[in-house]
C-alpha cells in the first residue's frame, strides 16, 4: 500500500474529521520527506515535514495527544480573534492582547495548520503575522520586563512564519518578512538601550532573568528564520540577521560585545558548572534556551550541546542539584518544586544523560510527596515549563530507553557556586549543599540573599536544616535576604553593639554577600573526593555585614576584616562535619545559625501571624524540651542554657520518625527565635514558622568551631558525639559508632586531642579500631602519641589517607617540592608505589625501617602504596 493510501486509511478511521483536510493531506503527501537539512524552503526551524515530527507520529498516544489538544485548543480560540484590531485583550497581569500572547496564538495556529492542513488555521495565522505591528507591548508587568514579553512574541511569530510560509502569496510573504525584521531589529536595539520604553537601562545593567536571558537566544532564532533576508524594501534597520545570529551564539555563549563586562551573557545566569544563579527564575528563560538549542541543532545539523557545552550543563543541572526526593532545593529564590522540562532536550542528550534525565522527569511527574508543591511552569504554558508546540515537535517515544541514576553522587566543582554532597540516589540519602558564591550577576534577587558560605541539609527523607527560601506573601516579606534565613554565621561587635535588627530582633549581623555587586567573594581553598572522604574548604574575607536601608539590604563596614573559613567533611558518607574558623585582629562575637525544619508542614491559611502555619517538629536543647512554637514571631529569646547540642524530632513526608542531632564544640549559649521560611512548596501555604537556633560564642580575636550533623531513624545505631579537651588552641570532638571512633579537631598551631597531636588547622582521624584513615588540612604532621603517622617537609594544603592492611591510598596537595614521611610501614613487606596511576620510583624506606619517605611534586596527586609479604 502506498504511503498516501496508508495515511488516508489512518485519517478516515482514526483521526477526528474536524482536525484533517483530506484533500490537502493527499496533495501534501506528494512532497517527499526531506532526508537532509535543507534551509532553502520552509519549514526548516524544527522540521521539514510534519510527518517527521514525533508528536504527529504518536498523536493518538499520551503525552503527544495531550500536547496536540493544547495546540488545537489555542488555535481554535484564536480563530475567533480579530488580529487586525489592536484593542482586544483582558488587560490584566497576563493580557492576551499583548504581543507575546498574540505571538503564541499565531504559533499554535500555524502548527494546527501543519497538523490538519485546514486552510482556516493558515489564513488566521497569516492575519496575525500581517498585523505584528499593531500588537501591544505591555506598559508595565508583574513578571519580566515589557521588552521580555516583546521578545517572546518574536520567537512565536518566527515559528508561526516558518510553519505557515508555504501557504503565503508572494506579496504577503514579503510584508510578513518586513514585519518580522522590524520586530527583530527592535528587540536588538533594546538589548543595550540606555533608554528603553520601560525606563530601564539595558546598556549599563544586565537583566538576565527579566529580559536578556530570554532575548539573546530568541535573537538567534530570528536570525535563522530570516537568514536570507536582504531588506528589499530598504527598511530603516540598525541590524541584520547576521547580527542577530551573533547575539544568540558569540555574544550569548562566548563574549558579549553589546556590553562592556568582558564575559558571555549566559555567565550572568549560570556559573561554569551550569548551576542557575537565580533559583526559580530559571522558568523565565528555560523555554527560550531549550527552543534555541533545538532550532540551532536542526538548522546547522550540529548539536548545540557539542558546540556550546555550557548550554547542556545549564539545562541538566537539576540532575545533580535537586534534593534526594527529586524536588528543587532552596538556593536563593528556588523552592521545593518540581522541574520536568528536560523532555524538551532529551533528543539532544547522549545515551547516558538521556537515561538519567528520563529517570529524573519520570520520578518528578509521578511524585506527590509534597502536596503543596507543583511543577514549575511558565505563564503562557499552563502547568508546563515548555510550550506544547515545542514538546510535540521534539520529544520522541523513549519508552524503551532504560531509566538509570547517574554513577556519580556528589557534585563538587571549583567552577560552581553550589557544592552538593550526596550519599546515594535513595530518597532518604544524606545531602548537603554549600554555597560558594564567586560571581557577579548584576541582580538583587540573588545577590541580596546574604547566604555566603551557608548550607542546607537533608537526611532520612526530610529537609532538616533548610534555607529560608524567599518569603513574599506572609508577614514582613523580607524575601529571605538576611542571615536569619540561612544556616550561616552572624557577627556581633563588642565595641559598638548593633541595635536589635528589624528583621530578626538580633544584635548580630550576617555576612554581606552583596546587593547588585558582589561584596564578599568566596574562594575554594581545598576540594577533594575520595572513597573514604569528601571535603570542600572555602573561605572569604568579611569586610561588611548586612544592614537594612528602607526595605532593602545594605552593608555596614567592619572596623577590621575577618578571615572566615567554612569546611564540610563527609567521612564515608556517614554524617556531616562542618568546621568554622574565624580569625581577626580584633575581638568579635560569633553566632552559628541553624534552622531546624521539615517538609511536613501545617500550611498557612492566610498572611497574618495567627494564620501562618509551621513546620512539624519538636526542639530539645541539651535534652530539655523547648516550646519554640509558643514564642512570639521574630522575638529573639535567650534559653539560659549553655550546651553543645540540640535535637530536632519530626516525621518525614513518608511517615517515618526522624531525629536530627546538631552537636558542636565549644559549648555555647543558646538563643531561639521563631521566624518564617518557605518550605515544601512555593505558595503562601508553604511560608511557615520554624525555629532558628543560635550558638553564641563570646568575643574573641579567633574562634574555631566543629559541628556534627547526625540524622537517624529511631531504630538506627547512630553516631554518638562528645566534646574532648584540647591542649593548645582549638576545639575537638569524638564521634563513636558501631565499628569506629572519629576524632575531629580545628584550631591553630601545635595542639593535641585524645591520643593525637598535630599542627594542622583541621584534622580528622578514624579508628576502626586502630587508626585506619586520617585527613589533615594545612598541616605538616600528625602523631599518635610519640609515633609519627605522617609528616611533610612543608605544610600540605591537605592530606587524606586510608590504610587497608599493608596497602595505603592517599591524596595530597602541596605548593612545592617536598617530602612526605609515612610512619607505621611494616619493614617485612616489599612495596610498589603508584602516583596518579603510574608506577613511581621516587621513594625509599626510612633508615629506621619503620617508615617510608616519598618525594612529592607540586599540585594535587593521588598515590597508592601496595605492600607484598
Amino acid at each position: 500500500m502506498s504511503l498516501a493510501l496508508s495515511l488516508l486509511f489512518y485519517c478516515i478511521f482514526y483521526v477526528p474529521w474536524a482536525q484533517v483536510d483530506l484533500a490537502s493531506l493527499l496533495l501534501f503527501n506528494q512532497t517527499p520527506i526531506a532526508t537532509v537539512n535543507d534551509v532553502s524552503s520552509h519549514p526548516f526551524l524544527l522540521f521539514h515535514d510534519i510527518r517527521e515530527v514525533p508528536g504527529y507520529q504518536n498523536r493518538m498516544s499520551s503525552p503527544w495527544s495531550g500536547w496536540e489538544n493544547d495546540i488545537m485548543s489555542s488555535a481554535n480560540t484564536a480563530l475567533s480573534k480579530d488580529f487586525t484590531r489592536p484593542d482586544w485583550g483582558t488587560y490584566d497581569s497576563y493580557d492576551d492582547g499583548w504581543i507575546s500572547a498574540r505571538g503564541q496564538y499565531a504559533m499554535n495556529l500555524a502548527l494546527a495548520y501543519q497538523i490538519t492542513k485546514k486552510t482556516s488555521y493558515a489564513d488566521k495565522a497569516k492575519e496575525a503575522l500581517l498585523n505584528i505591528d499593531i500588537a501591544r507591548m505591555p506598559d508595565s508587568t508583574v513578571l519580566m520586563t515589557p521588552e521580555g514579553f516583546k521578545a517572546i512574541g518574536l520567537y512565536s511569530y518566527c515559528l508561526a512564519y516558518d510553519w505557515v510560509q508555504p501557504t503565503l502569496d508572494p506579496d504577503s510573504d514579503r510584508k510578513i518578512r518586513d514585519e518580522l525584521a522590524k520586530l527583530a531589529d527592535s528587540v536588538y536595539i533594546d538589548l543595550n538601550s540606555s533608554a528603553a520604553d520601560d525606563g530601564l537601562n539595558y546598556k549599563d545593567n544586565i537583566y538576565f532573568y527579566d529580559f536578556h536571558g530570554q532575548a539573546y537566544p530568541i535573537m538567534g532564532i530570528a536570525g535563522l528564520t530570516l537568514n536570507d533576508f536582504t531588506n528589499p524594501d530598504n527598511l530603516l534597520l540598525s541590524s541584520t540577521p547576521a547580527d542577530w545570529i551573533k547575539v544568540g551564539t558569540d555574544d550569548f555563549f562566548v563574549n558579549d560585545k553589546l556590553h562592556d563586562f568582558g564575559r558571555s551573557m549566559i555567565s550572568f545566569g549560570f556559573d561554569n558548572s551550569g548551576q542557575d544563579l537565580f533559583g526559580a527564575y530559571k522558568s523565565y528563560y528555560t523555554d527560550d534556551l531549550v527552543l534555541w538549542a533545538q532550532v540551532y541543532s536542526h538548522y546547522y545539523s550540529r548539536n548545540m550541546f557539542d558546540v556550546y557545552p555550557i548550554a547542556k550543563l545549564a539545562l541538566t543541572s537539576e540532575l545533580w542539584d535537586s534534593l534526594p526526593n527529586y524536588y528543587g532545593n532552596d538556593f536563593v529564590t528556588n523552592g521545593n518544586i518540581k522541574y520536568d522540562y528536560h523532555r524538551g532536550i532529551i533528543n539532544l542528550l547522549d545515551a547516558n544523560n538521556r537515561s538519567f534525565a528520563l529517570n529524573f522527569d519520570d520520578y518528578v511527574d509521578s511524585s506527590n510527596t509534597l502536596p503543596y508543591s507543583f511543577v514549575d511552569n511558565h505563564i503562557y504554558y499552563g502547568t508546563k515549563p515548555l510550550p506544547s508546540a515545542l514538546l510535540y515537535t521534539v520529544y520522541g517515544d523513549y519508552s524503551s530507553v532504560q531509566r538509570k541514576t547517574p554513577p556519580w553522587t556528589s557534585h563538587l566543582s571549583p567552577d560552581s557556586v553550589y557544592q552538593v554532597f550526596r550519599g546515594s540516589w535513595d530518597t532518604d540519602s544524606d545531602w548537603l549543599a554549600l554555597i560558594t558564591w564567586n560571581v557577579f550577576t548584576g541582580a538583587n534577587r540573588d545577590m541580596s540573599h546574604q547566604d555566603q558560605l551557608s548550607f542546607e541539609y537533608y537526611g532520612k527523607g526530610d529537609l532538616l536544616l533548610a534555607d529560608g527560601g524567599e518569603d513574599i506573601n506572609v508577614l514582613d516579606h523580607y524575601q529571605g535576604r538576611y542571615e536569619v534565613y540561612h544556616n550561616t554565621i552572624a557577627i556581633e561587635d563588642p565595641r559598638n553593639p548593633y541595635p536589635p535588627s528589624p528583621w530578626a530582633d538580633s544584635t548580630a549581623r550576617g555576612i554581606f554577600k552583596g546587593y547588585y555587586y558582589l561584596n564578599t567573594t568566596a574562594t575554594i581553598n581545598d576540594l577533594f573526593s575520595t572513597p573514604w572522604m569528601e571535603a570542600v574548604n572555602a573561605g572569604a574575607t568579611i569586610k561588611d555585614v548586612a544592614n537594612m536601608v528602607g526595605s532593602d539590604a545594605d552593608n555596614m563596614e567592619l572596623s577590621s576584616p575577618i578571615e572566615y573559613e567554612r569546611m564540610v567533611l563527609y567521612p564515608h558518607r556517614d554524617y556531616f562535619i562542618v568546621v568554622d574558623r574565624m580569625e581577626g585582629s580584633q575581638a568579635w562575637g560569633y553566632r552559628n545559625i541553624f534552622r531546624p525544619t521539615s517538609l511536613s508542614i501545617v500550611p498557612s491559611t492566610g498572611t497574618s501571624e495567627s494564620q501562618v502555619g509551621h513546620v512539624k517538629g519538636s526542639l530539645a536543647i541539651d535534652n530539655t524540651p523547648f516550646n519554640w512554637l509558643a514564642l512570639p514571631y521574630k522575638a529573639e529569646t535567650p534559653t539560659e542554657i549553655t550546651t553543645n547540642s540540640f535535637n530536632w524530632s519530626t516525621v518525614n513526608p513518608y511517615g517515618n520518625a526522624v531525629d536530627l542531632q546538631v552537636f558542636t564544640v565549644p559549648a555555647s549559649e543558646v538563643l531561639v527565635t521563631k521566624h518564617v521560611g518557605r518550605i515544601a512548596g512555593y505558595t503562601e501555604q508553604s511560608e511557615v514558622f520554624s525555629p532558628v537556633v543560635y550558638f553564641r560564642s563570646p568575643p574573641a580575636d579567633n574562634t574555631y568551631r566543629v559541628t556534627a550533623l547526625i540524622s537517624s531513624y529511631p531504630s538506627d545505631v547512630h553516631p554518638a558525639p562528645i566534646a574532648i579537651p584540647v591542649k593548645g588552641t582549638g576545639n575537638a570532638m569524638q564521634v563513636t559508632s558501631k565499628g569506629y571512633s572519629d576524632y575531629v579537631y580545628t584550631g591553630k598551631g601545635d595542639a593535641s586531642f585524645g591520643n593525637y597531636s598535630t599542627d594542622a588547622d583541621t584534622a580528622f582521624v578514624r579508628e576502626a579500631p586502630q587508626p585506619s584513615e586520617f585527613t589533615m588540612i594545612n598541616g605538616s604532621y600528625l602523631n599518635l602519641g610519640n609515633t609519627l603517622m605522617a609528616g611533610t617537609s612543608e605544610k600540605a594544603d591537605y592530606l587524606s589517607l586510608k590504610r587497608d592492611g599493608s596497602d595505603i591510598k592517599f591524596t595530597i596537595k602541596c605548593d612545592g617540592d617536598g617530602q612526605l614521611t609515612l610512619g607505621q610501614i611494616a619493614p617485612a613487606f616489599w612495596y610498589k608505589v603508584f602516583k596518579d596511576g603510574a608506577e613511581y620510583p621516587n621513594w625509599k624506606l626510612a633508615e629506621n625501617g619503620a617508615g617510608m619517605v616519598i618525594n612529592l611534586g607540586p599540585g594535587e596527586h593521588t598515590y597508592e602504596i601496595r605492600g607484598f609479604p
